[in-house]
Protein backbone atom coordinates (compact mmCIF):
# COMPACT_ATOMS: atom_id res chain seq x y z
CA UNK A 1 0.00 0.00 0.00
CA UNK A 2 1.27 3.56 -0.99
CA UNK A 3 2.52 5.77 2.19
CA UNK A 4 -0.42 8.30 3.08
CA UNK A 5 1.15 11.78 3.95
CA UNK A 6 -0.44 13.57 6.49
CA UNK A 7 -0.01 17.49 6.22
CA UNK A 8 -0.50 19.85 9.57
CA UNK A 9 -3.53 21.27 7.95
CA UNK A 10 -5.76 18.97 5.68
CA UNK A 11 -5.59 20.36 2.76
CA UNK A 12 -8.27 21.52 -0.33
CA UNK A 13 -6.89 21.17 -3.85
CA UNK A 14 -5.98 24.49 -4.40
CA UNK A 15 -3.63 24.12 -1.24
CA UNK A 16 -2.74 20.44 -2.52
CA UNK A 17 -1.40 21.86 -5.88
CA UNK A 18 0.48 24.80 -4.09
CA UNK A 19 2.26 22.20 -1.55
CA UNK A 20 5.65 21.50 -1.03
CA UNK A 21 6.65 18.29 0.52
CA UNK A 22 10.46 18.72 -0.24
CA UNK A 23 10.46 16.15 -2.25
CA UNK A 24 10.42 14.71 -5.93
CA UNK A 25 7.50 12.49 -5.03
CA UNK A 26 4.34 12.92 -6.89
CA UNK A 27 1.10 12.48 -4.59
CA UNK A 28 -2.59 12.52 -5.27
CA UNK A 29 -4.82 14.08 -2.46
CA UNK A 30 -7.62 12.21 -0.92
CA UNK A 31 -11.00 13.27 0.18
CA UNK A 32 -9.92 13.25 3.96
CA UNK A 33 -7.58 16.19 2.87
CA UNK A 34 -4.17 13.56 3.43
CA UNK A 35 -1.83 12.79 0.10
CA UNK A 36 -0.92 9.55 -0.84
CA UNK A 37 2.23 8.62 -2.63
CA UNK A 38 2.67 7.47 -6.01
CA UNK A 39 4.83 5.18 -7.24
CA UNK A 40 6.98 5.96 -9.42
CA UNK A 41 6.23 5.40 -13.62
CA UNK A 42 7.30 2.51 -15.69
CA UNK A 43 10.10 3.29 -18.05
CA UNK A 44 8.25 1.84 -20.56
CA UNK A 45 5.00 3.47 -19.91
CA UNK A 46 6.72 7.13 -19.60
CA UNK A 47 8.32 6.13 -23.36
CA UNK A 48 4.63 4.91 -24.87
CA UNK A 49 2.58 8.32 -23.48
CA UNK A 50 5.53 10.21 -25.12
CA UNK A 51 5.53 8.60 -28.43
CA UNK A 52 1.46 9.07 -28.22
CA UNK A 53 2.15 12.75 -27.94
CA UNK A 54 4.46 13.09 -30.62
CA UNK A 55 1.64 11.58 -32.81
CA UNK A 56 -0.53 13.46 -31.55
CA UNK A 57 1.08 17.22 -32.24
CA UNK A 58 -0.16 16.69 -35.85
CA UNK A 59 -3.82 17.27 -34.56
CA UNK A 60 -3.71 19.68 -32.09
CA UNK A 61 -0.94 22.65 -30.10
CA UNK A 62 1.45 21.10 -28.48
CA UNK A 63 0.75 23.86 -26.08
CA UNK A 64 -2.60 21.40 -25.06
CA UNK A 65 -1.27 18.46 -23.83
CA UNK A 66 0.61 17.52 -20.63
CA UNK A 67 2.45 14.40 -19.52
CA UNK A 68 2.47 13.32 -15.91
CA UNK A 69 2.43 16.60 -14.74
CA UNK A 70 -1.07 18.15 -14.69
CA UNK A 71 -3.45 17.37 -11.84
CA UNK A 72 -6.70 17.05 -12.45
CA UNK A 73 -9.62 17.28 -9.64
CA UNK A 74 -12.28 14.55 -9.50
CA UNK A 75 -15.16 13.55 -7.33
CA UNK A 76 -14.37 10.81 -4.57
CA UNK A 77 -17.65 7.93 -4.94
CA UNK A 78 -18.77 4.73 -4.40
CA UNK A 79 -18.86 2.16 -6.72
CA UNK A 80 -20.61 -0.99 -7.15
CA UNK A 81 -18.57 -4.15 -8.07
CA UNK A 82 -19.08 -6.93 -10.56
CA UNK A 83 -19.35 -9.06 -7.02
CA UNK A 84 -22.20 -7.29 -6.04
CA UNK A 85 -19.87 -5.29 -3.17
CA UNK A 86 -19.21 -1.37 -3.25
CA UNK A 87 -16.19 0.08 -2.65
CA UNK A 88 -15.37 3.86 -2.16
CA UNK A 89 -13.21 6.07 -4.35
CA UNK A 90 -11.08 8.24 -2.09
CA UNK A 91 -8.96 9.92 -4.70
CA UNK A 92 -9.75 13.67 -5.09
CA UNK A 93 -7.29 14.15 -7.74
CA UNK A 94 -5.58 12.55 -10.26
CA UNK A 95 -2.51 13.08 -12.23
CA UNK A 96 -2.94 11.30 -16.02
CA UNK A 97 -0.36 9.49 -18.01
CA UNK A 98 -1.10 11.89 -21.36
CA UNK A 99 -3.98 14.41 -20.91
CA UNK A 100 -5.15 16.62 -23.79
CA UNK A 101 -6.66 20.33 -22.84
CA UNK A 102 -9.55 22.34 -23.83
CA UNK A 103 -8.37 25.78 -25.30
CA UNK A 104 -10.80 27.04 -22.45
CA UNK A 105 -9.21 24.69 -19.90
CA UNK A 106 -5.21 25.60 -21.00
CA UNK A 107 -6.41 29.27 -20.80
CA UNK A 108 -7.86 28.79 -17.15
CA UNK A 109 -5.06 27.11 -16.07
CA UNK A 110 -2.16 29.42 -17.38
CA UNK A 111 -0.18 31.44 -14.74
CA UNK A 112 -1.64 29.33 -12.17
CA UNK A 113 -0.66 26.21 -9.98
CA UNK A 114 -0.37 23.19 -12.66
CA UNK A 115 -4.21 21.50 -11.68
CA UNK A 116 -7.79 21.50 -13.50
CA UNK A 117 -10.24 22.07 -10.32
CA UNK A 118 -13.84 21.07 -11.00
CA UNK A 119 -15.22 24.56 -12.15
CA UNK A 120 -12.72 24.96 -15.28
CA UNK A 121 -13.40 23.41 -18.57
CA UNK A 122 -13.07 19.11 -18.72
CA UNK A 123 -10.06 17.87 -21.05
CA UNK A 124 -10.41 16.18 -24.62
CA UNK A 125 -8.70 13.16 -24.20
CA UNK A 126 -7.19 11.02 -21.30
CA UNK A 127 -5.03 8.49 -21.81
CA UNK A 128 -3.60 6.33 -19.01
CA UNK A 129 -0.96 3.31 -19.52
CA UNK A 130 -1.62 0.59 -17.17
CA UNK A 131 0.77 -1.05 -15.29
CA UNK A 132 0.04 -4.46 -13.66
CA UNK A 133 0.38 -3.68 -9.75
CA UNK A 134 -2.83 -1.10 -10.56
CA UNK A 135 -4.87 -2.27 -13.37
CA UNK A 136 -8.44 -2.38 -11.39
CA UNK A 137 -7.68 1.14 -10.92
CA UNK A 138 -7.44 2.37 -14.08
CA UNK A 139 -10.15 -0.10 -15.52
CA UNK A 140 -12.85 0.89 -12.63
CA UNK A 141 -11.78 3.28 -10.21
CA UNK A 142 -10.14 6.05 -13.13
CA UNK A 143 -13.15 5.25 -15.68
CA UNK A 144 -15.79 6.11 -13.14
CA UNK A 145 -14.09 9.48 -11.91
CA UNK A 146 -13.41 10.58 -15.27
CA UNK A 147 -16.93 9.55 -16.60
CA UNK A 148 -18.57 11.61 -13.79
CA UNK A 149 -16.31 14.65 -14.21
CA UNK A 150 -17.19 14.64 -18.11
CA UNK A 151 -13.56 14.10 -19.77
CA UNK A 152 -14.91 12.89 -23.40
CA UNK A 153 -12.43 10.18 -24.47
CA UNK A 154 -10.26 8.12 -21.92
CA UNK A 155 -8.24 5.49 -23.23
CA UNK A 156 -6.93 2.50 -21.61
CA UNK A 157 -4.04 1.57 -23.28
CA UNK A 158 -2.81 -2.04 -21.63
CA UNK A 159 0.32 -3.62 -23.18
CA UNK A 160 -0.23 -6.01 -21.06
CA UNK A 161 -3.27 -7.69 -22.25
CA UNK A 162 -2.44 -5.85 -26.05
CA UNK A 163 -5.52 -3.89 -26.14
CA UNK A 164 -5.94 -0.35 -26.12
CA UNK A 165 -9.95 0.52 -24.83
CA UNK A 166 -11.12 3.74 -25.96
CA UNK A 167 -14.16 5.28 -24.50
CA UNK A 168 -16.41 7.76 -25.58
CA UNK A 169 -18.78 9.72 -23.89
CA UNK A 170 -22.43 10.02 -24.96
CA UNK A 171 -25.41 11.47 -23.09
CA UNK A 172 -23.00 11.26 -19.71
CA UNK A 173 -21.89 7.66 -19.92
CA UNK A 174 -18.88 6.36 -21.51
CA UNK A 175 -19.20 3.66 -24.71
CA UNK A 176 -16.98 1.23 -24.99
CA UNK A 177 -14.39 0.01 -28.10
CA UNK A 178 -11.77 -2.10 -27.67
CA UNK A 179 -8.94 -2.70 -30.18
CA UNK A 180 -5.62 -5.02 -30.31
CA UNK A 181 -2.90 -6.32 -32.67
CA UNK A 182 -3.17 -4.28 -36.18
CA UNK A 183 -6.63 -2.48 -35.81
CA UNK A 184 -6.88 0.83 -35.92
CA UNK A 185 -7.51 2.73 -33.26
CA UNK A 186 -10.64 5.07 -34.11
CA UNK A 187 -11.29 8.18 -32.05
CA UNK A 188 -14.39 10.51 -32.30
CA UNK A 189 -11.67 13.38 -31.14
CA UNK A 190 -9.05 12.42 -34.21
CA UNK A 191 -10.64 10.95 -36.88
CA UNK A 192 -8.00 11.16 -38.74
CA UNK A 193 -5.98 8.95 -35.90
CA UNK A 194 -4.19 5.56 -37.94
CA UNK A 195 -1.78 4.47 -35.49
CA UNK A 196 -2.60 0.37 -34.82
CA UNK A 197 -3.54 -0.60 -30.83
CA UNK A 198 0.31 -2.30 -31.79
CA UNK A 199 1.89 0.93 -32.37
CA UNK A 200 0.74 2.37 -29.67
CA UNK A 201 1.42 -0.46 -27.00
CA UNK A 202 5.05 -0.86 -28.25
CA UNK A 203 8.11 1.03 -27.81
CA UNK A 204 9.82 1.98 -31.62
CA UNK A 205 13.66 0.69 -31.29
CA UNK A 206 16.42 3.31 -32.41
Amino acid sequence: MAPVYTPVKRLSFEEYLAYDTGTDSHYELLESGELIELPYENRTNVLLALALFRYLEQFLAWDLFSLNATAIEVAPMTIKLPNGRTRRIRQRSRIPDLMVLSELGATQILNRHNGLALDHDDPLLIVEFVSQSNSDEDYTDKRSQYEARGVREYWIADRHQGQVVVLSLEDSRYQEQCYQADQVIQSPLFPDFALTASQVLTVKSR
